[in-house]
């Protein structure tokens, strides 16, 4: 007490503000209060340190000496049971509001900032530590709303990180727990806190890991709702492209998707389960309401594993995807006939992103992948229906081998070149155009229409690389001097694309100048040539009439 009584000292750092303020840094932790008796929190907060420091003004000091303090009033109420949670609240209500009164939004930034960095420094097992820990972010995430729109997300992500690393914690931690004694959803953070702290007091030196859990999911459930994102128009695009996103929708979108991750995690079994599935609900109410929403939300997570440019800073391993292809057919279970039909319709990405995935290395994720697909057959009217049937069929062989989806596609084009009946030949060829009309719309991201092209290898011919020349010219168009180089999978879209260029759909190039002079073009590219010439040379060289001779110089000395 001798060291509290010191700081209580008005000559302490007189004339040294800085000094000053690195303390107040330093001692705010202990402000947080953990029992009903005051002791060190009080003696602080009444300290000349705090006097200055502009996140603990009219909190243990009046502004005059008409008015209590924020301490003095919330002792009158000492003897009640919930005084502990009630007390930190008013601390954290003290805090916030001295944070978001700061006129210029610099000085503001950078005291949230301060504050992130002092919240970093709390992770420990101490109940001083924990404690600090948790008040303290929940004043972060009441002080978001203050924020700009790009500090806002940027300190959302800290806050996300904050909470993310205990919140793994807890899960993994899940099977040393008794399975009776489940961790529910607290009505308020400040009743888990309260919570936590008496039994600490009860169990002193005890962890007190199932208690904690309650007070970080009351933590992460604030983090759901206080989490915005000011520029939602890309919620009503077929594709969330990443690629074509900002800088801060990247952000707000990452953190869903990891939001996500984490509470399908631990909503599977174990005490968490059942709190989990409750913030996922909540995840869903206040971020993904409609269900063509999250079935856009999840379109993004089946294929995202393929993004090599990762925009959104997130990872997206085998079982996440698979967790999302399981959460995806479940829910399709579920939908009324007309909701299946708008999410198995032409304009939606959800079969291009499923039949993306069965082509997946990962046996589970091509078998998840199925389940979801099988769960359309419902939606009649769907003109991808002769592939959803084809799939049901040889579903063992799709489970087996992640190259069986090109042998089925590649023999429903030959079966639709050579049917006799034009309404079957017609049935046939839709589902393939609907395909390609994909991988040409310009909003579907590069790596989702690489990967659709993979899996369309054995399905060749002059329609087929007309359809594509669009694609090929958007691609050369962003390969201009003045222009940003092509992504990782723009690349490999584009060699798929050249890769069209073959013995079945050559006799094109003499027929249509535009294809001959989008080849060329492609030519010139380092990474496109010696590919190029290796696809079409010996049909060039082939060619005997006039005309095609001259296209065979063209190409020849470009």
């Amino acid at each position: 007490m001798e060291a509290v009584r010191l700081l209580s000292d008005p000559r302490l750092g007189k004339g040294d503000a800085e000094f000053v303020q690195k303390t107040g840094w330093k001692l705010l932790p202990f402000l947080v209060i953990t029992s009903a008796e005051l002791g060190i929190a009080g003696s602080i907060a009444r300290s000349s340190i705090f006097s200055q420091h502009p996140l603990t003004l009219r909190w243990a000091q009046a502004a005059s000496v008409y008015f209590l303090t924020e301490l003095q009033d919330v002792m009158k109420r000492s003897a009640e049971p919930d005084f502990i949670g009630l007390a930190n609240q008013r601390l954290v209500s003290t805090l916030t509001k001295n944070l978001t009164n700061m006129e210029h939004f610099s000085k503001r930034d950078a005291q949230v900032e301060k504050l992130v960095l002092l919240v970093e420094q709390q992770q420990s097992f101490g109940l001083r530590g924990r404690a600090s820990f948790l008040v303290l972010t929940q004043t972060l995430l009441l002080s978001l709303g203050a924020l700009s729109e790009t500090q806002q997300l940027l300190t959302a992500q800290r806050v996300y990180m904050l909470l993310e690393r205990p919140l793994l914690d807890a899960i993994r931690r899940d099977d040393a727990m008794e399975v009776e004694c489940p961790v529910s959803v607290p009505a308020s953070f400040s009743e888990a806190l309260v919570l936590y702290l008496s039994r600490c007091e009860q169990q002193p030196g005890e962890r007190l890991d199932r208690e904690f859990c309650s007070v970080l999911i009351a933590l992460l459930r604030e983090f759901i709702s206080s989490l915005r994102c000011h520029d939602t128009l890309f919620k009503d695009e077929a594709w969330w492209n990443p690629e074509k996103m900002d800088t801060n929708t990247c952000c707000y979108l990452g953190l869903i998707c990891r939001l996500f991750s984490i509470i399908i995690g631990g909503a599977a079994e174990g005490p968490m389960a059942s709190s989990c599935r409750e913030l996922m609900k909540e995840l869903i109410q206040v971020h993904l309401e409609e269900p063509t929403m999250l079935f856009r939300f999840l379109c993004l997570l089946w294929g995202y594993s393929g993004n090599q440019g990762d925009q959104l800073d997130v990872k997206v391993g085998a079982v996440l995807q698979t967790r999302a292809l399981y959460m995806g057919r479940a829910l399709m279970e579920v939908q009324p006939a007309s909701t299946l039909d708008k999410l198995a319709a032409t304009d939606s990405p959800v079969i291009p992103s499923l039949l993306c995935c069965l082509s997946s290395p990962v046996r589970e994720v091509r078998r998840a992948a199925l389940g979801s697909l099988q769960s359309l057959s419902e939606a009649r009217s769907s003109p991808f229906q002769p592939i959803i049937e084809r799939l049901q069929k040889t579903s063992d062989e799709i489970i087996t081998d992640p190259s069986y989806l090109s042998t089925i596609l590649g023999v429903l084009h030959d079966e639709s070149s050579s049917s006799k009946l034009k309404s079957q030949q017609k049935k046939l060829q839709m589902p393939l155009q609907h395909l390609m009309q994909s991988i040409q719309d310009p909003r579907c991201p590069s790596y989702t229409a690489a990967a659709l092209l993979g899996a369309l290898s054995l399905v060749n011919g002059k329609s087929v690389l007309a359809t594509l020349l669009p694609v090929l010219e958007r691609l050369l168009e962003q390969t201009g001097p003045d222009t940003p180089s092509l992504l990782c999978s723009e690349t490999q879209l584009l060699q798929l694309v050249m890769g069209k260029f073959n013995e079945a759909s050559a006799p094109l190039l003499a027929e249509d100048q535009n294809c001959m002079d989008l080849f060329i073009r492609a030519l010139r590219l380092p990474s496109c040539q010696i590919f190029a010439l290796e696809q079409v040379g010996s049909e060039i060289l082939l060619m005997r009439d006039t005309n095609k001779w001259n296209h065979r110089s063209k190409v020849l000395s470009f």
